[in-house]
């Protein structure tokens, strides 16, 4: 392992502040560019470089200091693993708004079509809360905490002491693909007329 990655790891878990100032400093120099090429390769610009490098380094600093590194990477590898998911979540978030978006944009110039339509969304609506009520305590705690109750991730992670966000986050995915592939292998309840 390189001097300088030691000295990083040693900074950012329990350093002065000028150590940490200087590790900070040489995760800049030395990162920025490998952040820069994601970011704009991924359709970002400079303004998503500099947040998405401020998020990234925050949250390493804020695992170090939990002791979530485990020195199984580098310090590069695992900055760089770090800033990759945050970036790809506000893609996906991003995406998830604009179909949102397109979605009610589409409603509203075709208010009859979503009329005709209530009948089956109901009975879609119905088959959701009952495949819901129908999963694991975990699951179903987690997707209700969360899209019928409005908490956030870190709420989640604190409610069920999960070990991190990414930890919650990745519980949330899994909870909803299976309740999306519950709901893809059932008929509707009520069949379009």
């Amino acid at each position: 392992m390189k001097r300088e990655e030691k000295d990083i790891q040693r900074a950012l878990k329990c350093g002065d502040q000028n150590d940490i100032n200087r590790s900070i400093d040489f995760v800049y120099r030395n990162y920025y560019g490998m952040i820069e090429k994601l970011v704009k390769e991924n359709g970002g610009n400079v303004s998503d470089v500099d947040d998405l490098f401020q998020d990234s380094l925050e949250t390493l600093y804020r695992n170090f200091q939990r002791g979530l590194f485990k020195a199984e990477s580098s310090v590069k590898t695992y900055f760089y693993a770090i800033a990759r998911n945050i970036w790809l979540g506000q893609i996906r978030k991003n995406k998830y708004t604009q179909r949102l978006d397109i979605e009610i944009i589409d409603e509203e110039m075709h208010p009859s079509e979503s009329l005709e339509s209530d009948e089956n969304a109901t009975g879609n609506h119905q088959l959701v809360a009952r495949l819901v009520n129908e999963m694991p305590d975990g699951c179903k705690n987690i997707l209700t905490d969360f899209y019928y109750r409005y908490l956030s991730v870190e709420a989640i992670q604190e409610k069920y002491k999960l070990a991190s966000k990414q930890v919650a986050k990745t519980k949330k995915y899994r909870c909803l693909k299976n309740l999306i592939d519950a709901f893809k292998s059932h008929k509707p309840l009520l069949e379009p007329i």
